[in-house]
């Protein structure tokens, strides 16, 4: 149930005495206690069961003088019940002038916080400025140091500091720059800093060679921190990597360190169909005065470009090749079938005629579009009569060819007595009519005799060098035409 610390409000008894003597001395304290005289320690020989040398080697046997009790009481500068080995030295920062009994409370404290003692002091002389201090009257003032400064192109850790005793002060320098000295200041007791007195050192990036054929200029000739240098090529040579370098904080260029090569053109592609001479001209850069030829195949033309382009001192080709084509003018070759002449069965007014479809070729290589007129498929039932039939080739340059053939069908009859009439109609037959007007001739209907018209009779009716609207053949049988023919 004691109140902390325990050990100073906790007593182990071994008699009543002991109580008694505790009783009127540690737990009246407050009591006035009155003077107390010294004694011989015999009269204090009860106060424990061994009976003799019952108080400590630092207290006496004193008698006082308002309890008239012997009682044992700790010296000056100690503190306890004054039993054997139950004084203890005042703690430092205190003192104790008087030999009176009682507790730690006993023991003063010195004038000022800052103030130490050795333990066991027993004057206010005795109390001293700690480390780090220094005396000003009855009280204790801090020692500081000179102020510091930072170094030029450094500073401060957290931009501060202060100069009072035990401050410390971390110094760091700017990137780009080297700490030289100590890093930490610590302010001493005698008032001076710790370490050596620390600078600043700029960093220097390698030194950098003029390059072949070509010319350096750097804004420092020590290359330190934040040095710029620009690199030139003489004429004819180009600068392969970064024209300006700059020293950076970590003491290396920002770039690799350039050099000068000479001129050489791009390489190119090749454009579609275009043959270039030498083959492999364009296909790795190439140095001045390196010519190419272009050219095209057979049937092709080379436009967008000359036929020779020549790699530049500037490393610049005379002509973009990219634009060079080959432009086809050549036109597909295409070839029709043979002329087909063929005749009816008897009593039939018709044929069936097939033919192989021409094919055509281009120089190009690519599919060629062909187109028939009049619009005819093979097989096919044609009339008595002619037809020219024309197969067109184009090639996707538009260039066309154009091959044609005839169909001839001939009438047979079983008496052999049919025989072909054809009939050419000149423009100037009918120079009252506009050759861009239809008209209409008209073949009379009537009889005749095998003398005049025989049977089977066919009549085909062409306008000489203009179209007809459309065809239409007529046959005689039984002496009579069969229709009227438009034209």
């Amino acid at each position: 149930m004691a109140s902390p610390p325990k050990e100073e409000h906790c007593y182990l008894l071994h008699s009543f005495e002991e109580f008694e003597a505790l009783a009127r001395r540690a737990l009246h304290e407050d009591l006035p206690s009155g003077s107390f005289i010294q004694e011989d320690m015999s009269h204090c020989s009860y106060l424990c069961e061994a009976g003799k040398d019952c108080c400590d080697r630092m207290a006496s046997c004193k008698c006082g003088t308002h309890t008239g009790q012997f009682e044992c009481v700790c010296e000056k500068g100690y503190y306890g019940k004054g039993l054997q080995y139950e004084c203890t030295a005042c703690p430092s920062g205190t003192y104790k002038p008087e030999g009176v009994p009682g507790g730690i409370s006993t023991c003063l404290p010195c004038p000022d916080e800052n103030h130490t003692s050795p333990p066991g002091s027993t004057s206010p002389e005795d109390c001293v400025c700690k480390e780090g201090y220094r005396a000003s009257g009855q009280t204790c003032e801090v020692v500081h140091c000179p102020a510091l400064k930072p170094p030029e192109n450094g500073y401060f850790i957290q931009n501060t500091c202060r100069n009072h005793f035990n401050a410390a002060c971390g110094v760091r320098c700017h990137p780009g720059f080297d700490l030289v000295g100590s890093s930490i200041f610590l302010c001493q007791p005698n008032g001076l800093w710790s370490g050596s007195e620390s600078s600043c050192k700029v960093r220097t990036c390698p030194r950098l060679r003029q390059p072949r054929h070509g010319r350096l200029s750097c804004s420092t000739g020590e290359m330190s921190y934040r040095t710029t240098c620009v690199v030139t090529c003489d004429e004819g040579y180009r600068l392969e990597g970064s024209a300006r370098l700059t020293c950076q904080g970590n003491a290396q260029w920002d770039s690799v360190e350039p050099r000068c090569v000479e001129h050489q053109c791009p390489t190119f592609q090749k454009p579609k169909g275009v043959i270039i001479s030498p083959p492999n001209c364009g296909r790795q850069p190439a140095k001045p005065g390196t010519v190419c030829q272009l050219s095209c195949r057979q049937g092709f033309v080379l436009s967008g470009v000359r036929e020779e382009v020549r790699c530049a001192t500037s490393g610049r080709w005379s002509a973009r090749v990219q634009t060079a084509v080959c432009k086809d003018v050549e036109a597909p070759q295409i070839t029709c079938p043979k002329d087909i002449e063929a005749k009816t069965e008897e009593q039939q007014d018709t044929a069936n005629i097939t033919w192989q479809i021409p094919t055509a070729e281009d120089n190009s290589g690519e599919k060629v579009a062909i187109y028939v007129h009049p619009a005819f498929t093979p097989p096919y039932l044609f009339p008595i009569g002619d037809v020219a039939i024309t197969y067109t080739a184009k090639d996707l340059s538009s260039n066309q060819a154009s091959c044609t053939f005839h169909v001839r069908v001939i009438g047979k009859s079983s008496h052999d007595l049919g025989w072909f009439v054809e009939i050419t109609l000149f423009l100037e037959d009918f120079a009252s009519l506009s050759p861009t007007v239809p008209f209409l001739l008209v073949i009379p209907t009537g009889t005749g005799t095998s003398s005049s018209h025989p049977l089977e009779t066919s009549i085909l009716f062409n306008c000489h060098n203009f179209s007809l609207s459309f065809s239409h053949r007529s046959l005689l049988k039984s002496s009579q035409w069969l229709s009227s023919l438009l034209v």
